[in-house]
């Protein structure tokens, strides 16, 4: 079953900064977007990741670092890595270049209430029927909501 979380004001401020300081690192380190978006959105995916980061921290009990500059270098959230998007029907993504080791956790929704949908393996996500490149940016794999696990068993 989803968890349903909502944020309050003083949590949605202190990861939004987060979010401002991620946009700033990576602007002036020039690095890219991974997406097609304007630079007016990115700064609204990056604020929006860390929120919704928080958000599975909460519904999780799980400390967030409210980290940024580490650049692949530590996880979202504890041992978690946290796919987000405001579509309540979103799939999860994983990229070819992404961890197979890792745990990915999906978050929908927006500030500042999210739903986090479930979980699965960078292995289980990097199967051959879940690779798509829809907007040809790069081919991706993309799980469906269904072919997740529940994200209670994370909880266990």
């Amino acid at each position: 079953m989803p968890i349903d979380v909502k944020l309050d004001k003083y949590e949605v401020e202190a990861a939004a900064a987060v979010g401002l300081k991620r946009r700033i690192e990576s602007s002036f380190k020039k690095l890219k977007s991974g997406s097609d978006s304007s630079q007016l959105e990115r700064w609204g995916v990056d604020i929006e990741g860390a929120l919704a980061e928080l958000a599975a921290a909460k519904a999780l009990n799980i400390y967030y670092g409210f980290h940024y500059n580490t650049f692949k270098k530590l996880a979202d959230v504890g041992k978690y890595e946290i796919r987000s998007s405001p579509n309540p029907e979103a799939n999860l993504i994983v990229r070819p270049k992404d961890a197979p080791d890792a745990i990915y956790i999906l978050v929908t929704g927006t500030m500042p209430e999210y739903k986090i949908v479930g979980w699965i393996t960078g292995e289980d996500a990097m199967n051959k029927k879940y690779m798509r490149n829809p907007r040809s940016l790069g081919a991706a794999f993309f799980v469906p909501q269904e072919d997740l696990k529940d994200i209670e068993d994370l909880m266990k």
